[in-house]
């Protein structure tokens, strides 16, 4: 598998799995490497979602190219509130006694639609995967609200300020990094896939017009409007 879709507002990091497949896909494959590619992986949207899915892929050796249509990166997370985690050390220094199974059962009846796989797998690594991988980055969480009538105790984590103050250490470690390129203002405008197994994203570039392609040996979704059109889903 070649192709992957995130779903933002619900994986927006470090997805389950997406390591593996990126790893594999990009590093070792099943098939022969396709010739002429101008990255291991194409992301496309600069959120909160596609830019932890290019460190992701840029730790585990892939080269990244980025493709954003807006001039700066992040998305609708620099103007989010707080992140819902489970188990944290605010938490505990708060008093706040939580628990996976509490968490699981909060998450469900919130829910509408909510995956229990997902669900399961989120209370019980969100600490890990979330918290300790943006700790990694520099992120500090200080405070610690409820959701009223949506948890039965606080999970919302918030920093100095809004979401912007997760997502700015994310995008400056993507910066630094030689293996991760970026693409802005610049519109995905379509994806095929070639008879030698590569992808091929056009692009469309919004303050000139020009078009273009980039070939990669995997391609990763993570666009919020992409999400909004069911039927495109």
């Amino acid at each position: 598998m070649h192709f992957w879709s995130i779903r933002s507002s619900r994986a927006w990091i470090r997805y389950p799995g997406l390591h593996a497949l990126v790893a594999a896909a990009a590093l070792a494959g099943c098939e022969p490497s396709p010739q002429g590619l101008d990255a291991d992986v194409v992301v496309i949207g600069a959120g909160i979602a596609g830019i932890s899915a290019a460190l992701e892929a840029s730790e585990k050796g892939a080269s990244v190219t980025l493709v954003e249509m807006n001039s700066v990166g992040g998305g609708h997370a620099v103007m989010a509130g707080g992140l819902f985690l489970v188990g944290t050390p605010l938490q505990a220094e708060k008093g706040v006694e939580d628990s996976v199974e509490l968490a699981v059962a909060d998450m469900l009846a919130w829910g509408e639609d909510a995956n229990p796989t997902w669900v399961e797998w989120y209370a019980e690594d969100s600490r890990k995967e979330v918290h300790d991988w943006l700790a990694g980055l520099g992120v500090e969480f200080k405070l610690l609200l409820p959701a009223p009538g949506e948890t039965s105790v606080p999970r919302f984590h918030f920093t100095r300020g809004t979401a912007v103050n997760v997502v700015v250490p994310m995008m400056l470690e993507a910066l630094q990094r030689d293996s991760l390129a970026w693409r802005l203002n610049t519109e995905a405008t379509g994806i095929s896939r070639s008879d030698d197994g590569a992808w091929t994203v056009s692009l469309r570039q919004l303050r000139t017009g020009g078009q273009d392609q980039l070939r990669a040996r995997s391609v990763v979704v993570a666009t919020g409007g992409f999400e909004g059109d069911l039927d495109r889903v």
